[in-house]
């Protein structure tokens, strides 16, 4: 990240991920384009292949979340 200063307060930034829990677990969030496309058995269709994983930097002093999807790994 280029800036570690809070855009809001002017506090320190610290990294992070959003989580999300399931029955299998905890996996961290990711960024997909374009819109949903509902899925007969899962919810929503997901192409592995497109996910970029979010990191997430949270202000110290105010909490205020920035969040970034950067890269192309799948998970």
């Amino acid at each position: 990240m280029k800036n570690t200063t809070c855009a809001k307060c002017e506090g320190t930034m610290e990294v992070g991920f959003s989580v999300h829990t399931s029955i299998d677990g905890a996996r961290q969030d990711k960024w997909l384009p374009g819109e949903p496309q509902k899925s007969m058995l899962l919810g929503i269709k997901v192409d592995v292949n497109q996910w970029i994983p979010i990191t997430t930097y949270r202000c110290e002093s105010c909490g205020f979340l920035e969040s970034y999807a950067k890269g192309s790994t799948p998970a």
